[in-house]
Order: structure tokens, then C-alpha cells, then sequence
């Protein structure tokens, strides 16, 4: 599934900036983040073979973090705005 999502400026540098450090595309980014958040079981649901999966603990608790901290971010840009967090 392809999704379309309007991010904060902020937002988006944030992502790219963690993309940048990790090595990996942006999307990868995003994608890790949400595996981490929301892991399948059973392998990749889509019929494809994904190259990480299953992830050992390591790379797990690597996911997680990387997940928090742009969660962190994205409510730290949205209380600057004055925004509701999430």
C-alpha cells in the first residue's frame, strides 16, 4: 500500500536528517518506524520478501528507538506550534 501523508516542514527535516544518519532512503525511515510501531507476523503481509525481516532483538530495540525518537520530534515541533501532541 502506498500512503500519502502532509508533514510539518520541521517534520520532514527531521526524517530526512534521521534518514541521512542511518544510511537509508527516506522512506525506509518512515517504513522502519512504523514496523516498529505496528510489527506483522508471519512476514511480509504484501507477498514479498523483505530483507530485514524478522528482525533479531538488536536491530528490534534499534527500530523502537528510532520510532520514539521521531514521535518525540514530531510533538516537539507541534508544541512549538502550539499544536495538540499525539
Amino acid at each position: 500500500m502506498s500512503l500519502t501523508i502532509e508533514l510539518l516542514p520541521a517534520q520532514e527535516q527531521q526524517i530526512q536528517q534521521e534518514a541521512e544518519r542511518a544510511g537509508v532512503s527516506v522512506s525506509e525511515i518512515v517504513r522502519r518506524a512504523l514496523d516498529a510501531r505496528f510489527p506483522v507476523t508471519g512476514g511480509a503481509s504484501n507477498g514479498k520478501a523483505r530483507e530485514d525481516a524478522p528482525l533479531n532483538e538488536e536491530e528490534r530495540a534499534e527500530e523502537e528507538r528510532i520510532f520514539a525518537q521521531l514521535h518525540a520530534n514530531i510533538n516537539e515541533t507541534r508544541r512549538s506550534l502550539e499544536m495538540r501532541t499525539l
